[in-house]
């Protein structure tokens, strides 16, 4: 108990940011699979991306724990991670609003689904899936602003 007592800000960041990440897998999992979505494109770097980012994010969390953390190339390695999870979650979300922006619009903003609840619905939900990867990346970049405490 006292070793989690004694992480940091970094820290407490980095599981936040695992956690928005792992939501944002859900959210997107289950926005792909909604009927309205069902034969839309889909970009094939938006799970990987997620999935990396997700490991690399794991990896920071993981080192906090180990005596390698005060190793300075340790540190450099964790530091490169985030810097690249943060292209990662941010790249993912620009990924999916491109893949959706003409559903936004057909579905939120035209006559042709004016009176569809569940192209309304998957659209909504869509947003909330690529507002938790911005989250994401924005708190990545707070994270690679935070310096870890040194024991």
């Amino acid at each position: 108990m006292k070793l989690i007592k004694n992480q940091g800000a970094s820290f407490i960041l980095n599981v936040c940011l695992v956690v928005l990440t792992l939501v944002s897998i859900i959210t997107y999992a289950v926005n792909k699979a909604l009927p309205y979505f069902i034969e839309a494109n889909v970009s094939a770097q938006i799970v990987p991306f997620l999935i990396l980012a997700l490991i690399f994010e794991l990896v920071n969390v993981a080192l906090g724990f180990t005596s390698f953390k005060s190793n300075k190339y340790i540190v450099l390695v964790c530091d490169v991670l985030s810097i690249v999870t943060t292209f990662f979650l941010i790249g993912a979300a620009i990924y999916f609003i491109n893949d959706r922006v003409d559903y936004y619009g057909y579905a939120l903003f035209s006559d042709l689904e004016s009176g569809n609840q569940v192209a309304r619905s998957g659209c909504i939900g869509a947003i909330v899936s690529t507002a938790f990867m911005l989250v994401a990346g924005f708190v990545s970049v707070a994270t690679n602003f935070v310096k870890k405490v040194a024991e």
